[in-house]
């Protein structure tokens, strides 16, 4: 899939923001600045509960939990898996480097 959205990227005339999760956790204002920026809304520091906002708008998702829930900083969880995902990690290495995720 990876592949798949790279290749559309590079080949088709899309016009794509790429909104990486680890950089949302580490620096939320500059991030979600370059997104609203990208799709053309004010930014504002209301930004910044969007948790409160879904407690307050009633989700009703199956994912409400997690959408109630502040950013978190996920990065390293997947090693508590590393032998499930042993087959698939040298499929993921060329993204790993790419996104300069420590091996």
């Amino acid at each position: 899939m990876m592949t798949l959205i790279q290749l559309c990227i590079d080949e088709l005339p899309l016009t794509v923001h790429q909104l990486r999760y680890d950089r949302l956790v580490a620096d939320f204002d500059a991030t979600t600045q370059a997104l609203c920026d990208f799709i053309g809304i004010n930014w504002s520091p209301a930004l910044r509960a969007f948790n409160k906002t879904a407690e307050a708008r009633g989700v009703g998702t199956l994912s409400v939990s997690q959408v109630r829930k502040p950013l978190y900083d996920g990065g390293g969880q997947w090693r508590r898996f590393e032998t499930q995902m042993a087959p698939a990690l040298p499929i993921l290495a060329p993204w790993v480097e790419k996104f300069g995720f420590l091996p």
